[in-house]
Formats: structure tokens, C-alpha cells, sequence
């Protein structure tokens, strides 16, 4: 199955998200200069004005809906939102789903009444799925432009900190700004997108290896999954920024534990 949102059908001036969730098999997904593959159960979003391909080299099955952009107008920097796996443990991608299967499941006539309360329903449920999560949206309420994107931008590294080609220009890409505008925000802040990067991924292998859950994976397992792909700088890092190496603290936590 391949599914192409062409630059010449972008034409025709439809502005709907389309928003497409994975059930079974891999389905990849290439739209803004970047290739993903959805697992079981993970979703994707994509605006309608965007060009975009969707390729399944096997059976499998997924579910599509395509929502107005009017009904997800609440939703600030929508587009920032757009074109990024939603995971399939997301609360509200599992809501959406399971209430989309039930509407294709059912076959009871509906009065126009019923049949409108269900699309704003429907609509509801996007809007849930695209929507930032709830300590995000309010740290961006009330915040000028650039502090909410900042803060959306920031949201979307840490949701990202495994992906080895996270830059400026991806993020840009992403946010519908310039590479220079992603550097110049981050150097309001004293700071840079490598120097913020490094200490969220540190953070998260910090807290995986304190996690009592995660004892049975290697160091380096867990180095990999947030993103560092040069284990010598990891431990240099690690080593710099809480005084130990990554085996001393999580044998530490062991301590900590048995105490």
C-alpha cells in the first residue's frame, strides 16, 4: 500500500489533519524531510497542506481519520504538533481508538442529532491526542509567541531525546522556523540546543539507572535508547556532571535501596 499526498493534490487547498492510527504491521510514514515507521498502536499526524507518504510493505491495517482544522483551532501551534509519532500508550490515542471502533462496529441507525454529537466527540478526542500535555499547555498559557515556542520546542526535545539527529535544522523543519531562529531562542535562555540536549539525556539515563525496573539492561543499552551514540562521551559526561560513573551510581541506588 503506498498513500502520497502530492505536492500538485496539495493544490486543491484542503486543510484537514489527517491523523492515522497504526494497528497492526509496520506502516512508514515520510513527511517533512523525515522517515519514521509506526508500531502497533502508535499514532501520526500530518496536515493536509503538507506533502506526505505512507507505504506499507506488508498486510496490516490502520485506522485514518481526517479532522477540520477549525475543530482543532484551541490547540496553540497546532502545526508544531503535527508530524511526530504519538506513542501508542498516549491516554487519549487510546480513547480515540477504542471509540473509533466501536462506531465501526456499530450498525444502529442515527438520527442527525446523534450523528453530530459523535463528530464533535470525535473532534474532542483529537484535539485531546494533538493537543500538548497538560503541564505544557500551561506553562505556555499566557506566554508571547516566542516564550510558547520555546517552551513547545523544548517539550518536543525531550520527547525526542533518542533520536541521534536531533538538530536545529530538524527542529526547524518541524516548527516552521529557520535553523538560526531555534539557535537565537535557546541563546536568550544562556544556553544551547546541544548544552539543553546533553543535560535531558543525562537526566533520563541518570533516572533509568536509579530505576530498579530497568537493573536487568547494560549501561549501554540505556545510553543508546536517549540518544548517545558515543559511549566514551557518556561516561565522560556522566562522570563530569554527578561526580561518579554510571556503574558507581547505579550501584549506588542499590545501596540507597538496601538501606
Amino acid at each position: 500500500m503506498r498513500d502520497e499526498r502530492t505536492h500538485e493534490l496539495i493544490g486543491d487547498g484542503d486543510d484537514d489533519v489527517s491523523l492515522v492510527i497504526n494497528l497492526s504491521g509496520p506502516l512508514t510514514v515520510t513527511a517533512r524531510g523525515s522517515e519514521v515507521v509506526l508500531g502497533e498502536g502508535e499514532g501520526f499526524a500530518i496536515s493536509s497542506l503538507e506533502p506526505s507518504v505512507f507505504t506499507r510493505p506488508s498486510p496490516g491495517s490502520a485506522l485514518g481519520l481526517s479532522v477540520p482544522r477549525t475543530a482543532l483551532s484551541r490547540i496553540r501551534n497546532l502545526d508544531t504538533r503535527l508530524a511526530r509519532v504519538i506513542p501508542a500508550g498516549s491516554d487519549g490515542l487510546q480513547l480515540l481508538k477504542n471509540y473509533l471502533g466501536f462506531l465501526l462496529d456499530s450498525n444502529a441507525p442515527m438520527t442527525p442529532e446523534i450523528r453530530g454529537a459523535i463528530i464533535a466527540h470525535v473532534h474532542q478526542l483529537a484535539a485531546l491526542v494533538l493537543g500538548p500535555p497538560p503541564a505544557i499547555a500551561a506553562a505556555m498559557e499566557g506566554l508571547g509567541t516566542a516564550a510558547a515556542r520555546l517552551v513547545a520546542i523544548k517539550a518536543d526535545v525531550i520527547e525526542n531525546l533518542g533520536n541521534r539527529d536531533l538538530t536545529t535544522e530538524w527542529l526547524a523543519l518541524r516548527h516552521h522556523v529557520t535553523a538560526r531562529y531555534v539557535q537565537m531562542i535557546f541563546e536568550n535562555e544562556q544556553t544551547t540546543l546541544s548544552a539543553f540536549l546533553l543535560e535531558q539525556r543525562l537526566e533520563r539515563v541518570h533516572r533509568l539507572l536509579t530505576d530498579l525496573g530497568h537493573r536487568d539492561r547494560t549501561i549501554s543499552a540505556l545510553a543508546v535508547e536517549c540518544g548517545f551514540g558515543d559511549l566514551s562521551y557518556f561516561n565522560r559526561a556522566f562522570r563530569k556532571r554527578y561526580g561518579m560513573t554510571p556503574s558507581q551510581r547505579r550501584a549506588s541506588a542499590g545501596h540507597e535501596l538496601k538501606r
